[in-house]
């Protein structure tokens, strides 16, 4: 569309039309460039949404069966050990983003399936993730543009998703009169 309108504007004495055409086109284009990249960034944090949101339906079906949530980091159990997260049956899957918190601990980061034996994310400052017979509250923490802010989500057994800290709110144009906000 553009090389069109270049070819029309070229031939004829409106060339400064074109021009200003082009220089409106590019502006608007600029302007677009921190919305897409704050959408991206927001789309990384779905990976926390939706694997709490997996834990806690984890966590509610081990409830059902035993009556409690897990209560300790480490269980032993048939011969095998399991982490409080791949006790209740998640286990995390693919590239993660972000480091999964119970009990304090943490249980699978990035890196995890490679061998890489300490996450690179802690919660900071940190969560208090617990469990007892009747409650939990887990965490997800991940630095999703490797800035010194921190992105940090709980769930508990009430099923509250809360974005404790959000890696996103220090960037200017989450403000932006573009935004809305």
């Amino acid at each position: 569309m553009l090389a069109i309108l270049q070819i029309v504007f070229s031939r004829t004495k409106l060339k400064g039309i074109f021009r200003s055409i082009a220089a409106v086109f590019l502006l608007g284009i600029f302007l677009k460039i921190p919305l897409f990249l704050h959408s991206a960034a927001e789309a990384k944090q779905s990976e926390a949404k939706q694997n709490l949101q997996a834990i806690y339906t984890a966590y509610q079906a081990y409830h059902n069966d035993w009556g409690t949530y897990p209560t300790e980091p480490t269980i032993k159990f048939g011969g095998k050990n399991f982490n409080c997260l791949s006790a209740a049956g998640w286990e995390a899957a693919g590239r993660l983003r972000y480091t999964y918190e119970c009990m304090g601990t943490p249980v699978y980061w990035t890196g995890w399936d490679t061998g890489t034996s300490e996450p690179q994310t802690y919660c900071v400052p940190p969560i208090v993730t617990k469990a007892t017979k009747d409650s939990f509250t887990v965490a997800a923490c991940g630095n999703l543009d490797n800035d010194t802010f921190i992105d940090e989500w709980t769930i508990n057994d009430q099923g509250e998703l809360i974005n404790v800290m959000n890696d996103l709110n220090d960037k200017p144009y989450k403000k932006s009169w573009w935004r809305g906000k």
